[in-house]
């Protein structure tokens, strides 16, 4: 168990200095548990972009050109389903449907490569009343759509060379929404604008920087509840929040992680990110000044 945790670290430390270009100072890395655990977790190309940062680093040329390699053949892919994706998507605001891009590449444009982050899937968010025009209109394309059940809040839709959108018409669960009224007002999870990033691919919508945040941490807890967070969600909520600290509303995105009863989590999740991937609390406005002690359960989980 001991030996898994050290890897579990090691494999965080460097996703962390992969995703954000930075150098290491520790040459003691067991490679071969750390690539284990870095495939388990969807996070090989961030492991290889840390050895692109940091040459020095102490890896056999077998792995390293392993690592490397597959970076490379990842990078390319991603590059390509991403402009096809976003593509996709402007053919869909063209139909007079806004549509806003949810986590995927509205945060992975905050990595170092951006391209290295690998995107299972692509979630976008649209208005129940467009669900029909959207669903045609991806048949047409060739996907496979399959219908959402009347308490989910999103439908897979698949193609070959778009891979897997997520077609949200609400942010959470009907199931969950449920649960948490009991807590708080639900209509505190989305309050500001949707945010037009720029890129290079096209232009699309994402939801404003605090309802982005909120959005991720709570994507994420759910994970948690329910198979176990990774070190990619982790990442994600880490850089938006550091990135963006200046323009989140702080006092509201705390209030509504406290009365979800999530607020030792996050605490913790953000601790990782201090104490293993270089960031610094003060990245993380409102963050406890004491390290949780729930940090180790949460790596053992």
């Amino acid at each position: 168990m001991e030996q898994r945790i050290a890897a579990l670290i090691e494999c965080i430390k460097l996703s962390g200095a992969g995703a954000r270009g930075l150098l290491l100072d520790n040459d003691d890395v067991s490679w071969q548990d750390v690539i284990a655990t870095a495939s388990a977790q969807n996070v090989l190309p961030l492991v290889s972009c840390a050895l692109l940062h940091n040459p020095n680093l102490s890896c056999p040329d077998q792995l390293k050109e392993y690592l490397l390699n597959s970076m490379r053949m990842s990078s390319a892919t991603n590059i390509i389903r991403r402009q096809r994706v976003l593509h996709l998507l402007q053919e869909i605001e063209q139909m007079g449907v806004p549509v806003q891009v949810l986590k995927g590449y509205s945060v992975s444009r905050l990595y170092a490569h951006p391209e290295s982050r690998e995107s299972v899937d692509n979630d976008i968010l649209i208005d129940v009343a467009d669900e029909e025009k959207v669903c045609s209109f991806l048949e047409s394309k060739g996907f496979s759509v399959k219908g959402r059940q009347l308490t989910a809040n999103d439908g897979v839709c698949e193609h070959k060379k778009y891979g897997k959108l997520e077609i949200h018409v609400g942010l959470y669960p009907e199931i969950t929404l449920d649960a948490w009224k009991n807590l708080i007002d639900i209509n505190e999870f989305v309050c500001e604008p949707p945010y037009r990033i720029e890129s290079i691919d096209g232009a699309y919508n994402t939801l404003g920087h605090t309802d982005q945040l909120l959005f991720l941490s709570l994507h994420m807890a759910k994970h948690f509840v329910e198979s176990g967070l990774t070190i990619r969600m982790i990442l994600d909520v880490a850089l938006h929040f550091a990135n963006y600290r200046e323009e989140i509303n702080v006092d509201r995105y705390w209030r509504v992680i406290r009365e979800l009863k999530f607020e030792t989590l996050m605490n913790s999740i953000l601790w990782i990110a201090v104490e293993y991937c270089g960031f610094s609390i003060q990245d993380f406005t409102g963050i406890t000044n004491n390290k949780p002690t729930q940090i180790k359960d949460i790596l053992l989980d």
